[in-house]
């Protein structure tokens, strides 16, 4: 995430000097020195650069500057569900299977959702 977002300052800064707010030239302009430098995954790089581009899309008058830990946008070729409790999940060291933990909230509007589709 820290990475991710060191990216996406790297890449505002290069969007914001050169006044390049459209994703294709922007990522002509960036797409292979940031994978290169931050060793992000290919769809990682997009995302990012989509990221950065979204943001000038609301104002543009001043550079963004973004939270080490702020939001990644997943899509399906970065995460994917494997099964009911397992997450595929790309990562700067590579794709990781991660356990999906649910608070007892979630946990138990699922078990209410389940009977009440069982019920039925």
């Amino acid at each position: 995430m820290e990475t991710f977002n060191a990216a996406c300052d790297d890449i505002s800064r290069e969007a914001y000097s050169s006044k390049t707010y459209n994703k294709y030239k922007l990522q002509h302009q960036v797409y292979y020195r940031v994978r290169e430098q931050y060793k992000l995954p290919a769809q990682l790089t997009i995302r990012a650069i989509s990221k950065v581009v979204e943001s000038y899309g609301v104002e543009r008058r001043r550079l963004h500057i973004f939270d080490p830990h702020g939001a990644i946008v997943y899509d399906q070729r970065i995460m994917s569900r494997k099964g009911l409790d397992k997450v595929s999940l790309v990562t700067v060291d590579g794709r990781e299977t991660l356990p999906i933990l649910t608070g007892s909230y979630a946990s138990a509007r699922e078990q209410q959702r389940r009977f009440l589709q069982y019920s039925s």
